[in-house]
């Protein structure tokens, strides 16, 4: 009998190790991708499948990463998503503004796209934040029919006075159409410099296609700097809110 209670509590034990590995994600080496590991969350019953662009330097693993995104990627999970954490080319290599813009950087997005589709039939959409956003404007600028929509999260825009990032703006990389779904997703008090609310407003409206979504996010909270993670910009205190007008938005693109 104390045999058969061991043998249980192991099985019991093995047993929620292989949930908590499952809610948890794991990081995957794809040869394409470069020599920092992907980081996925795959269920089964999943609605759709989302890559995750990280603002800034990007990401190479860091999972303690405060960018809204990577913070957030549970609460996406939770909600029914296969979550796909895009790694820079190499560990701790950071990237600039041009590298989301370079062949190489949308080719492994392609790559990664096209692995996912042959792992499960469920659309597949881009989801960036700030600079991250400039990764997706480009992508579906090119390959948009490829994909099944695209998230703009604090996105950068034209601005008339910091004139040296225009170059890397969605009115820039994406232009007046492209083959996809849109949403666009900015705090009314975003104060990062190249992020303008106005600017972002202007951007949609002028996007000459169907199938887009202007969601303007207010309240919250601002606790740090104006381009930083836990602020306007990052959707500090309105997360909850930010994550269920994505998930709502994509999944009603599966119906």
């Amino acid at each position: 009998m104390a045999f058969i209670k061991t043998i249980c509590a192991l099985i019991s034990i093995c047993t929620l190790t292989i949930t908590f590995q499952v809610k948890a994600g794991e990081k995957i080496k794809k040869n394409y991708l470069g020599k920092a590991p992907m980081y996925q969350m795959i269920q089964s019953g999943a609605k759709a499948n989302i890559i995750f662009f990280n603002g800034g330097p990007g990401w190479w693993g860091n999972l303690r990463s405060k960018n809204f995104l990577i913070r957030e990627r549970e609460s996406f999970f939770s909600k029914g998503l296969n979550v796909f954490l895009f790694p820079n080319k190499k560990k701790k290599y950071k990237m600039t503004y041009d590298d989301r813009l370079e062949d190489d950087h949308i080719d492994r997005i392609r790559k990664l796209v096209q692995d996912i589709r042959t792992q499960n039939d469920l659309p597949v959409f881009l989801a960036g934040i700030s600079r991250g956003a400039v990764s997706v404007g480009k992508f579906i600028s090119q390959y948009g029919n490829e994909v099944d929509g695209a998230v703009l999260l604090s996105g950068i825009y034209y601005n008339t006075e910091i004139t040296k990032r225009n170059a890397y703006s969605m009115q820039e990389v994406i232009g007046l159409s492209v083959p996809t779904n849109v949403l666009v997703v900015h705090h009314e008090e975003d104060c990062c410099k190249v992020c303008e609310p106005a600017s972002a407003r202007q951007f949609y409206e002028e996007l000459k296609i169907k199938n887009k979504v202007l969601n303007i996010v207010s309240g919250g909270g601002s606790s740090g700097s104006c381009h930083g993670p836990f602020h306007h910009h990052g959707f500090e205190g309105v997360e909850q809110i930010v994550v269920e007008g994505v998930v709502s938005w994509v999944t009603s693109k599966t119906k």
